[in-house]
This record gives C-alpha cells, sequence and structure tokens, in this order.
C-alpha cells in the first residue's frame, strides 16, 4: 500500500512536469513563431522604404537596407527584392566595385521566371552594368539586350533610356560610331517620352562624341548647341562636358583660341575633381598645337597621378611627343615607357567582332522568332477556319441527314396512309357488293 502510493504520487508528480515541459514547448514554439514572422515584416518594411527613396535618396536607402538582418536568410520575392535593391543602392552611391553577379543573378532568374517583366528588365540591366565593371563586354552586351527585350513590353520608358545609353557607351568604346549614335539616338526617344530633360541632354551629348570621332564636326556642334539649349541650369556639371566638346571641335577646326576659352571655362565650372585631369589633358593638347611646351606640359603634370589609367598614360604619352619637339629624348624615352607600363595597347578587334556578332545573332534570332510567331499566328488562323468550315459542313451533313430522315418517315407515313385508305375503300366495296348482291 505505502509502495502504491509513492508510485502514485511519482505518476502524478510526472505528469504535472510534463503538462509544464509541454506547456514551456508550446511557447518558445509560438514565441519563436511570433518572433520569426515579426522579422519577415520588418525586412518586408525595410525593402519597401528601401526602394521609395533609392532613386532620390540613396544615402538613406543604404543605411536602411544594412538594418536587414540575415539577409541569407531571405527567401522567394524578399530574396529577389534584396537583391535587385542592394545593387541599385550601391549603383545610386557610385559603389559599384563592391556589385556582385552572383547576388543580382538571383533577382534575375527570380524575376524572369515569374514574368514580372519591369523587375528582370532592371535586373538585366544592372547585371550588364556589373559585366562592364568586370570587363566582360560580350556579356554587358548580351545583358543589355535582354532588358530591352524585356522592357518593350512595360511603359518604364527611362529605364529603357539608359539601356540604350549604355548599349551605346559599348559601342562606341569599341571605335563602332554608326551604332553608338543610333543607340544614343534612341536613348534620346525614350528620355523624351519620360520627360527626362538632363537625360535628353546626356544623349545629346554622347551623340556629338560620336560625330567628332568620325570628324563630323558641323554634326557634333549641332548636338552640343542643342544640349545646351535643353540645359537652362548654368550650373549643372553636365554644362562642363558640353563646354569641352566644344573646345574639342573648334580646335579640330584650328579656332586655337575659342578652344582654350571653353576648356577654361570647363575647368572652372567644373566641381568634380575626379574628371578635372580629363580637361587638363584636352587643354594640353591645344597648348601642344599652338607650340605652347611650358603651358602643355603643366597640364600634363596635373593628369599623371590620376587613378584614371586611361588619362594617366595619354598624359605620359603627350609628355613624350612633347620632349621629342624639344629634342630632349631621354626624358621623351621615360615617359615612353612609364606610359606603356601603365596602360598595355591591345588591338580591340577581337572583341569588336564578338560585339557586332552578338547584336547580329540577336536580331537574327529575334527575327527568326517573330517570323515564327507570324506562321504560327497564320497556323492557328488557318486551323481555326478550318475548324469553322468542318463545323458548317458537319452541321449541313447534320440537318439535311435529319431532313431526310423526317421526309422519309413522312413518306412512309403517306404509304401506310394510303395503304388505310385503299383497305378502307376495300372494305367499303365489298359491303356495296355484297348488299347488292343481296337484295
Amino acid at each position: 500500500m505505502p509502495f502504491y502510493a509513492v508510485f502514485c504520487s511519482f505518476a502524478g508528480y510526472l505528469t504535472l512536469n510534463m503538462k509544464k515541459c509541454l506547456f514551456l514547448f508550446g511557447l518558445f514554439v509560438i514565441g519563436g513563431g511570433l518572433v520569426s514572422c515579426t522579422r519577415t515584416d520588418v525586412n518586408k518594411k525595410l525593402l519597401k522604404q528601401v526602394e521609395s527613396c533609392v532613386e532620390v535618396y540613396p544615402d538613406s536607402a543604404m543605411r536602411l537596407i544594412n538594418l536587414i538582418e540575415y539577409p541569407e536568410h531571405l527567401h522567394g520575392k524578399e530574396r529577389a527584392d534584396y537583391a535587385l535593391l542592394m545593387a541599385q543602392t550601391l549603383d545610386k552611391n557610385y559603389l559599384d566595385s563592391l556589385q556582385s553577379d552572383s547576388l543580382i543573378k538571383i533577382a534575375v532568374d527570380y524575376y524572369k521566371s515569374n514574368n514580372d517583366f519591369l523587375k528582370a528588365g532592371r535586373a538585366y540591366y544592372y547585371y550588364g552594368k556589373v559585366m562592364v565593371a568586370e570587363d566582360k563586354l560580350s556579356e554587358a552586351m548580351q545583358a543589355y539586350l535582354e532588358a530591352l527585350d524585356l522592357l518593350k513590353k512595360t511603359n518604364e520608358y527611362k529605364l529603357q533610356g539608359l539601356v540604350f545609353e549604355h548599349i551605346g557607351y559599348l559601342n562606341s568604346v569599341q571605335g563602332v560610331y554608326d551604332f553608338s549614335i543610333d543607340n544614343y539616338q534612341k536613348s534620346i526617344h525614350y528620355y523624351e517620352l519620360a520627360g527626362d530633360s538632363i537625360g535628353m541632354v546626356f544623349g545629346c551629348r554622347n551623340i556629338a562624341r560620336g560625330y567628332l570621332a568620325k570628324q563630323h564636326n558641323d554634326s557634333a556642334r549641332w548636338y552640343v548647341n542643342k544640349g545646351l539649349a535643353l540645359l537652362p541650369d548654368t550650373t549643372n556639371q553636365i554644362r562642363v562636358s558640353l563646354l569641352q566638346l566644344l573646345g574639342l571641335i573648334a580646335k579640330e577646326e584650328k579656332q586655337y583660341s575659342q578652344a582654350i576659352d571653353h576648356i577654361v571655362a570647363a575647368i572652372k565650372l567644373n566641381k568634380n575633381v575626379k574628371n578635372e585631369s580629363r580637361y587638363y589633358l584636352s587643354l594640353g593638347r591645344i597648348y601642344m598645337d599652338i607650340g605652347e611646351f611650358a603651358l602643355a606640359e603643366e597640364c600634363f603634370m596635373h593628369c599623371i597621378c590620376t587613378n584614371d589609367i586611361i588619362i594617366s598614360s595619354g598624359a605620359y604619352s603627350y609628355l613624350c611627343l612633347l620632349k621629342k619637339e624639344e629634342r630632349d629624348y631621354q626624358q621623351a624615352l621615360c615617359y615612353k615607357e612609364k606610359s606603356d607600363s601603365i596602360l598595355n595597347i591591345v588591338s580591340n578587334d577581337k572583341l569588336r567582332s564578338q560585339l557586332l556578332t552578338l547584336q547580329k545573332k540577336y536580331e537574327t534570332d529575334k527575327l527568326v522568332m517573330e517570323n515564327r510567331q507570324v506562321r504560327l499566328e497564320k497556323a492557328n488562323q488557318t486551323y481555326f477556319y478550318s475548324f469553322l468550315v468542318l463545323l458548317v459542313i458537319g452541321l449541313s451533313i447534320y440537318f439535311i441527314k435529319l431532313y431526310r430522315k423526317k421526309n422519309l418517315r413522312n413518306i412512309e407515313a403517306l404509304k401506310r396512309n394510303e395503304k388505310i385508305i385503299e383497305g378502307v375503300y376495300l372494305q367499303d366495296y365489298r359491303v356495296r357488293t355484297v348488299g347488292k348482291a343481296g337484295a
């Protein structure tokens, strides 16, 4: 009996503690679920806030997106949104060196598989920019063309203008100026549809650069003046590059005084230290043309410490030419070696061919797809009309058979009626005959 009491007491104790454990476990599960849901809701809210301010306040967007905890735990749409917004935020904050091709590829794959044409096009655009940063120009061109194919199904005109602008850049760096000018003209068209006058100014500047490279100075000047006319704000920094272009056009036409005035005005208006070396390089070249070697050397010395390897290499190359003019061959050789060590000049013919081949292949594939679609639509129309004809024929045959069947039934009924009438007449005749015989 005492043993039984102890056993019951122990069992009651276990039951009570088991209930407590289950209660605590339930609280833990519910609490964990609430924390998880709360974190998910917070992340969604942060992503929406980033999306709303990234274009206008990119620094605020950067602070907000960094508040997202454990982004690697995001899934589905939230993960794709995070990848796209991170790429967009880094781009707007000029931190392209921190971009990740694997991250933006997450957004590309998700949005494309879910037929979100706008976000898929935007993701391809940023993927193209990442490829340019990695010097993978063929992949960049393919990404931009994919972006255009998706964005043409939307009304996002500004983004389409940006994509055409970047395609134009890829063609221009390969010296395919006719293609690049066409791309830039399309970018102006889409910027105009978007009501983006600054984008149109950039397009005019880019076209002017293309015409200047082709030595079509009148066309280049026309687009520069069009850009200036679209830019009433005289303090806007794009005005600096337009003034530089006017200086380069004047230099090509040997109007050196005007050229110097334009470049000096550009340098005075410029507020971007990174671009300063580019304008000094242009000014130094003008001074070299008029034999002002001391002033030219001073301008080139402004350029040799820049982080832009093309400009620094160009500055050393011009210093080499300058010292040759001064017959200081030892110093000229020194500058030549420095120029070659900074920039190894490689022929771009192969890469240019790849880009043109890719564009032609894309246009060919697009034409094939369009022809296939037209043939498919025609085949569908043929099948539809064939079905209608067969349906009409089938219905006609059915109603004809039905009509014939009905007529046959009527004829048979008439024959039966005639037989009945004949039988009645025959019976009546027999009755009358028998009556007459009896009489």
